[in-house]
């Protein structure tokens, strides 16, 4: 058992080692080292190298080599490369474009916790598309697992859905929370955190923090920030 968390050990720091060769530039050497952890059965290694082959860093961009080592890394329920596998068949790299099998490696993908695949999956149920049944209580499920794990327009949409009353009760403390979380890139998100806090809804009344997020969301090039921030100035 030692034997093996050795052996694991040193797997790990090989990977590492071609991570840092790639994050220099060297995208041949670490090609080489990903590779052959690859061929060991690495199924991080097999997820990068499928990446290398995509983008034609380090190997010649070969969208069927793309496929079949983010391919062999799925199939170990590595979450990156369910994803990857997912947008291949979705797309039609490297192999036949294949909807339904994107779906079930997206399914795949979120229920092993990929954020963005399960903000697709919830998208997907909220609408009914590609064949799903509309469920809201189950899309509202997956924006809830998408969002805890960072997913920026899985936050905006639960902020939107509590915030209108949509599919779950409406709760502006809920839409507040959500749309003070996804503010910190998000113009949409900055406005309506602005305006919550304007309005002294979902949170308390703050006018040095309603401005505030109202000249990040012009900076982010919100196109009614302007207006709000007079509004905030004259209104308080």
């Amino acid at each position: 058992m030692e034997a093996n968390k050795e052996n694991q050990q040193s797997i790990e720091q090989a990977f590492e080692q071609a991570l840092d060769a790639y994050k220099a530039g060297n995208f041949a050497e670490a090609a080489g080292q990903w590779l052959a952890l690859a061929e060991d059965g690495c199924a991080p290694a097999q997820r990068a190298l499928g990446s290398l082959y995509e983008r034609g860093q380090g190997v010649e961009k070969n969208a069927e080599n793309a496929f079949e080592w983010t391919k062999k890394a799925a199939e170990q329920n590595d979450p990156v490369a369910m994803f990857n596998l997912a947008c291949y068949h979705d797309k039609g790299f490297g192999a036949k474009k294949n909807q339904q099998t994107a779906l079930t490696w997206y399914r795949k993908a979120a229920e092993y916790g990929h954020p963005e695949a399960a903000a697709l999956i919830a998208s997907l149920i909220e609408t009914g598309d590609r064949g799903l049944e509309k469920d809201m209580d189950e899309a509202v499920r997956w924006y809830q697992i998408a969002a805890n794990r960072g997913n920026v327009l899985a936050m905006g949409r639960l902020a939107w859905l509590y915030s209108t009353g949509t599919g779950v009760p409406q709760d502006a403390t809920f839409a507040f929370q959500y749309f003070s979380s996804c503010s910190g890139g998000n113009a949409a998100c900055m406005m309506n955190t602005a305006i919550l806090y304007a309005r002294g809804e979902g949170t308390p009344h703050n006018a040095h923090e309603a401005l505030y997020w109202a000249e990040q969301a012009k900076k982010h090039g919100a196109p009614q920030a302007e207006q709000l921030i007079n509004a905030i100035k004259k209104n308080g």
